[in-house]
């Protein structure tokens, strides 16, 4: 039998959180069999604010917002409101397929009216921390406070005008005649102005910051750290890229390790072996270790974890003793690190410890149901959704 996922999401931002969960089981890399995902997603949120692994376009931080002020506009009671808004979530699909000569990122182009986890869903929270949601609410207490907001504005302000400024920021750019029947998803110049002064705004000092600024479109490269503005951002953001180039390195061997003795078990078992080859993926990292050996050993790891706590002060202390193991293994010796007994016994008692009857490398019966990988790529730390906004921001606005 499959195995199924289900929760009760008490608010956008938690949802928000299982819905990262659930998309890394399709990025590579992602998938966090060890539990190193506390300290991947503080770098992400610190580098690049208000982004997730599930973003795809730059224009939804501008179609999602004009969709619920619609509802303001259109005179949309609550007992109908989230009807409503699903309705136009799903006309908002079809419109941009239309209207759009490049489908890659349209949310929903393949499940249509099917569509479950719509935009708002996806983009509720980097509205948000970009300031252009003002709302402090969920979805649902948007669409249950419809009323109380009109009369509000009708009590404050002209009552026949038409915008409604209080729940989104003001300069938000107005939406176009018939969007909702055809549009692009390519930002026009003044959507792509507003969304990189929210950036600049709302994420002031961020390495999201200086890229909106100072990067140019295209000619990304692999690892934010590799980009060549990296080398004028502040020192702070250079810091920050210095943990997270180090713990993407080092951590990248416990993935492959990890993925070497789970291939192995699986051929044991009787199925084909990972189709990735994790012992030259081990040999290239043990290189890759040796390359970096100076760097590794002055590595200041107080200063790592002050950083990582600094955004986020709940990192339990058990996630961070198995890093500490495992970078002590890691950089006294790559190779002990990469092919020791032990080592691979103290992997597979951490998933263990995780994930209980899930743990793979432990579970004869969860390796049959699922008898793929788990990661194995270098952490970028949503890198490659920021570069993709980065783009559509940045084309619209050179």
């Amino acid at each position: 039998m499959p195995s199924t996922f289900a929760w009760i999401a008490h608010d956008d931002q938690e949802a928000q959180r299982v819905r990262e969960a659930l998309a890394a089981f399709d990025e590579q890399g992602m998938q966090d069999p060890l539990g190193f995902g506390p300290i991947r997603d503080a770098f992400s949120e610190m580098l690049f604010p208000g982004t997730s692994t599930v973003h795809t376009r730059a224009r939804y931080f501008v179609l999602i917002p004009w969709i619920y002020r619609s509802l303001d506009e259109d005179g949309v009671a609550p007992a109908v409101g989230a009807a409503r808004a699903r309705e136009r979530e799903l006309a908002l699909i079809e419109s941009l397929l239309r209207g759009s000569a490049d489908h890659d990122g349209i949310i929903g182009r393949q499940s249509r009216g099917d569509t479950r986890q719509l935009p708002s869903a996806v983009y509720w929270g980097g509205l948000g921390r970009w300031g252009i949601r003002r709302f402090p609410g969920t979805r649902a207490e948007y669409v249950a406070t419809l009323a109380r907001r009109r009369r509000r504005h009708h009590d404050d302000a002209d009552p026949d005008a038409t915008e409604w400024t209080g729940a989104w920021h003001p300069a938000l750019p107005s939406a176009p005649d018939h969007w909702l029947e055809q549009t692009s998803i390519e930002l026009t110049t003044d959507e792509a102005d507003f969304l990189r002064t929210r950036i600049l705004d709302s994420t002031r000092g961020s390495y999201l910051a200086h890229l909106a600024r100072d990067a140019t479109p295209g000619g990304w490269p692999d690892f934010p750290w590799d980009h060549p503005v990296a080398a004028t951002a502040s020192p702070d953001v250079r810091r920050q890229l210095m943990h997270a180039r180090l713990f993407s390195l080092v951590q990248h061997g416990a993935a492959l390790r990890y993925n070497r003795e789970l291939s192995a078990l699986l051929e044991a078992d009787g199925f084909d072996p990972l189709a990735a080859d994790y012992h030259a993926g081990l040999e290239g990292w043990i290189d890759a270790m040796d390359a970096h050996a100076e760097l590794l050993h002055s590595w200041d790891r107080t200063d790592l974890w002050s950083t990582v706590h600094e955004q986020n002060p709940r990192l339990s202390a058990t996630v961070r003793a198995f890093a500490d193991w495992w970078f002590d293994q890691a950089v006294d010796d790559p190779q002990t690190a990469a092919r020791s007994a032990p080592v691979g016994e103290q992997l597979r008692q951490r998933e263990a410890t995780i994930k209980g009857a899930r743990a793979k490398l432990a579970n004869r019966r969860a390796r049959e149901r699922s008898p793929v990988a788990q990661g194995g790529g270098r952490l970028a730390f949503r890198w490659p959704q920021v570069r993709r906004i980065l783009d559509d921001i940045l084309e619209a606005v050179t």
